[in-house]
């Protein structure tokens, strides 16, 4: 118990030193974990909108002026394929687009007339599964009467090597977010151990452990860490509120927080990546003394 209560009661000296005297640090690693939670938001949604329009079991048949309905419908069953049909006149392709994108002002506001009329083609299951998405588009472009065709696979194909792209980015930005949060650490901790090198010198004469000095510093980043999360993501909130707000508002895009998993995943990696800055850095300084037994 006394041990917590020295781990607790150092560690929140420690904390509040760092705020006081390097605050700057403070609003380093919360200004780099914004970036990347503002990053991280934009390349989520733009993922979420990719996702939206690559069902690959959905054929979409737009078909040419003066062609009846009824008249296309007919061909197309005669193709015999393991499809069901479902024609959307023109409300029911604006309510398709507005259900897709729930509060695109912009899209709402469109007369009806802009919005084709089309055949959706939905393929049976182990169809699609069997990769017959394909030869079914290409035996519907050959049907008299239609215009264009398109599915979900073939804009899968167009949007993945975005999707690929995104997520390598994401991947580098993780990586340096994470070496940057980890520099700023290291360097906070390290001034406060030149500051409070005399009191060091005198565990020394008391004989106390390494661990003794590394454990406080250990939760006093961790403090730090949660401390700068939680303004990150207030900001972060803030932030995908004003660009919906104001930039967005008459946009079919639509921008997104990460899910509250995600958010305890990335705090779980900065709680890690701060545990462990503090840990070499005070280790580090300790050997360099040579002043402190081994635990």
């Amino acid at each position: 118990m006394d041990k917590f209560t020295h781990t607790f009661s150092k560690g929140l000296i420690i904390f509040f030193d760092n705020i006081r005297g390097n605050m700057l640090s403070v609003f380093t690693i919360t200004t780099l974990i914004f970036f990347y939670l503002a990053v991280f938001s934009v390349n989520y949604s733009a993922t979420k909108a990719i996702d939206k329009l690559t069902d690959i079991k959905t054929i979409s048949i737009f078909i040419e002026e003066g062609v009846e309905h009824s008249d296309m419908l007919n061909r197309l069953s005669k193709l015999q394929m393991p499809v069901s049909f479902k024609l959307f006149d023109k409300q029911a392709a604006k309510d398709r687009v507005m259900k897709l994108v729930p509060g695109a002002k912009n899209i709402e506001k469109l007369p009806v007339e802009l919005f084709p009329e089309f055949i959706e083609m939905t393929m049976a299951d182990y169809a699609a599964q069997d990769g017959l998405v394909f030869e079914v588009a290409k035996e519907v472009e050959k049907v008299g009467g239609v215009r264009t065709v398109e599915y979900g696979k073939r804009v899968g194909e167009k949007l993945s090597k975005v999707k690929y792209t995104s997520f390598i980015f994401m991947l580098f930005i993780s990586i340096l977010t994470g070496i940057s949060v980890a520099v700023v650490i290291f360097n906070t901790i390290r001034l406060n151990l030149y500051r409070t090198q005399k009191k060091i010198m005198i565990y020394k004469l008391v004989g106390a452990t390494k661990s003794f000095v590394i454990i406080p510093y250990m939760f006093a980043a961790v403090l730090e860490a949660a401390f700068s999360y939680l303004l990150a993501m207030l900001a972060n909130h803030l932030f995908v509120l004003g660009v919906e707000k104001y930039l967005l508002r008459d946009s079919y895009f639509f921008l997104f927080t990460p899910p509250m998993p995600l958010y305890g995943f990335f705090y779980l990696l900065l709680t890690a990546t701060a545990v462990t800055s503090a840990f070499i850095c005070v280790y580090s300084f300790l050997i360099r003394l040579k002043s402190i037994n081994e635990a």
